[in-house]
C-alpha cells in the first residue's frame, strides 16, 4: 500500500498492493458531512460542515484531531512513468506509433498535507469555497489512551483512495460550470470511466463527457475525441488557426462567428498541425471547451481567434488558456445534442 508517516509532511504515499475493503472504514475514525457521506458536490459559495466520528459515534472524551488534505501530484515525480519521456500519468501509450494502446492502469502519486483551508474546531470543520475545483479530505485521531488512527489517506492505481472524502466545487450548473469542478484532478491519458466518475483522474475527452453527464443528467457514454459524434453535432466544416492567428478554411480566409458558428460551451476538436514526427497519429488529438470570446485587445470581438479562452485538460490538469498556446491547429466545432 502507499502508506503515510504520521509525523512528516508532505509525505509521499507509496502503494504496493490494493486498497482495503470498504468495510474496514467502519472501524475507527470516519468523516461525515452535512451534504452526505463520501463524495460531496457543491457550488461556489455553498458551505460544507464535516465531523469526525469514531465507530460511527461522536469522538470519545480527550480525543485529538489533525485535519489533512490529500493532494495529488500533477505527474510522476518518484515513480517511473509508463510513457517516457513524458512524466504524464497514462493508462495508454502516450505518443508514437502505439499511441492510445492500453498499457494498464497507472499508479498516481500524491502528498498528505496538513489541511490549510476552511475552519477546524476539534472534531468539526467548516468550509465555504470561493473557487471551483476538487479537494480530498482525511483526518487523524489520537485517543486519550494514545491510540492513533486515520481515515483513508492513500494513493495508488487509479489515484486517491476512493474511500477518502471528495469535495468537488462547481461554478454553476452549466456544462462549463461543472467542468470547473475538475480543477485539481490529475490528467490521466486513457482514463477509465470509474476514474472519471470519481474525479480521481481524467483525460481531455472524458472530462468533457463527465461534465456534460452532470450538467444534463444524461448517462452519456465515455468516448475518445474521435467518438464525440456520439454525443455532439458538428457545426460547420474544419478550419485552421496558424501560429500568427490567421483563420482559414480550405486555404482561404474564414470568419468563425460567436453566437452563430461557435458559442460558449461548444467543444473544439483539435488536430496539431505541427507534428512532423507523427507522434500523434489520430485525426483529432485533443479537445477543449469554448469559454470566452476575447479579441487582441482583450475585449470580445465576435470572432473565434487565437486570443479566445478555452477550458481543457492539459497534461498537468484542467486549465483556462488562450487558443494561441496550442500553436498551429486544425479545429472543428462540436455542439452538445
Amino acid at each position: 500500500m502507499y502508506d503515510v508517516s504520521r509525523r512528516l509532511f508532505p509525505v509521499l504515499v507509496m502503494l504496493v498492493g490494493v486498497f482495503p475493503s470498504a468495510g474496514d472504514a467502519a472501524r475507527g475514525p470516519s468523516l461525515h458531512s452535512s451534504s452526505g457521506d463520501g463524495a460531496v458536490d457543491l457550488r461556489v459559495g455553498e458551505a460544507i460542515d464535516v465531523e469526525v466520528r469514531w465507530n460511527g459515534r461522536p469522538l470519545p472524551a480527550g480525543a485529538r484531531v489533525r485535519w489533512l488534505e490529500l493532494a495529488p501530484r500533477p505527474e510522476h515525480v518518484e515513480l517511473t512513468p509508463p510513457s517516457p519521456p513524458y512524466r504524464t500519468y497514462s493508462n495508454a501509450q502516450l505518443g508514437g506509433p502505439r499511441h492510445g494502446r492500453w498499457i494498464g492502469q497507472d499508479v498516481l502519486e500524491g502528498d498528505v498535507l496538513p489541511l490549510a483551508f476552511g475552519e477546524a474546531a476539534g472534531s468539526r470543520w467548516r468550509w465555504t469555497p470561493e473557487r471551483p475545483g476538487t479537494r480530498w479530505l482525511a483526518a487523524e485521531v489520537t485517543l486519550a489512551d494514545g491510540t492513533v488512527a486515520r481515515t483513508p489517506a492513500s494513493f495508488g492505481r487509479g489515484g486517491v483512495d476512493p474511500r477518502a472524502m471528495r469535495v468537488s466545487v462547481r461554478e454553476d450548473d452549466s456544462f462549463v460550470g461543472w467542468l470547473a469542478a475538475y480543477f485539481g484532478v490529475p490528467y490521466v491519458f486513457g482514463s477509465t470511466p470509474a476514474q472519471s466518475e470519481s474525479f480521481r483522474g481524467i483525460d481531455c475527452a472524458d472530462v468533457m463527457v463527465a461534465a456534460q453527464r452532470r450538467a444534463s443528467g444524461r448517462a452519456l457514454g465515455y468516448v475518445s475525441v474521435q467518438g464525440l459524434e456520439r454525443h455532439a453535432e458538428p457545426v460547420g466544416d474544419a478550419f485552421e488557426v496558424d501560429a500568427e492567428g490567421a483563420v482559414t478554411r480550405g486555404g482561404e480566409p474564414a470568419l468563425v462567428r460567436f453566437g452563430q458558428d461557435v458559442a460558449r460551451g461548444d467543444l473544439l476538436a483539435i488536430d496539431y498541425a505541427d507534428d512532423p514526427d507523427g507522434q500523434l497519429p489520430r485525426p483529432w488529438d485533443h479537445v477543449g471547451a469554448v469559454l470566452e470570446d476575447r479579441g487582441p485587445s482583450g475585449a470580445a470581438d465576435g470572432l473565434l481567434g487565437p486570443d479566445d479562452l478555452i477550458r481543457h485538460m492539459g497534461l498537468r490538469g484542467l486549465m483556462d488558456e488562450p487558443l494561441r498556446r496550442h500553436g498551429h491547429v486544425r479545429l472543428r466545432v462540436w455542439r452538445w445534442r
